[in-house]
């Protein structure tokens, strides 16, 4: 336990997250994937909130299929159902 909350400390600490993700590469780039898109979010992540995540997926990816956790956080563990809609979306 003591290692995982080193480790996640010096992720906090030293990394520069944007909390509404893709943020990382142009709108213009990612639109240029044409696959299908599963995007899941947890409403109440502290670092990646839902509210933001799927705003912006369903603006840079027309084909993205979007799901909200609801009143889950950063980590969470999911449901049969969702572990599912991974699984055919990963088909």
């Amino acid at each position: 336990m003591k290692d995982i909350l080193e480790t996640a400390k010096c992720s906090i600490d030293n990394a520069k997250v944007k909390s509404i993700m893709p943020q990382n590469e142009r709108t213009s780039a990612l639109q240029k994937y044409k696959n299908p898109v599963l995007v899941m979010a947890a409403e109440k992540d502290c670092l990646f909130p839902a509210a933001g995540v799927l705003r912006r997926a369903k603006t840079v990816w027309q084909q993205s299929r979007c799901y909200l956790l609801r009143d889950r956080g950063h980590i969470h563990e999911l449901t049969e159902k969702e572990k599912k809609m991974i699984i055919e979306a990963l088909r």
